[in-house]
């Protein structure tokens, strides 16, 4: 069920109300997402870009103490 619910999330739906269950669903089930690997992906400097700042929008997303620690820590970085 958390893969369906992740991959729902990287379609980036345009509908409101499907993102709005899909963060609600990320959020509820954070404790059995791979935080680790997406905080790994989000803080590697010599990960792309793109894909740095798709795993910083999901910590957002998901949220919690770690996620929010790596979210404040890339505002001081200034390849962000």
């Amino acid at each position: 069920m958390t893969e369906l619910i992740l991959e729902v999330y990287q379609r980036d739906s345009e509908d409101d109300a499907v993102r709005d269950v899909v963060q609600q669903a990320l959020r509820n089930k954070r404790e059995q997402l791979p935080v680790a690997s997406i905080i790994l992906r989000a803080t590697t400097i010599s990960e792309k870009t793109e894909a740095r700042a798709r795993a910083l929008t999901l910590l957002g997303t998901i949220g919690g103490v770690k996620a929010e620690e790596t979210l404040l820590g890339a505002l001081k970085e200034e390849s962000i």
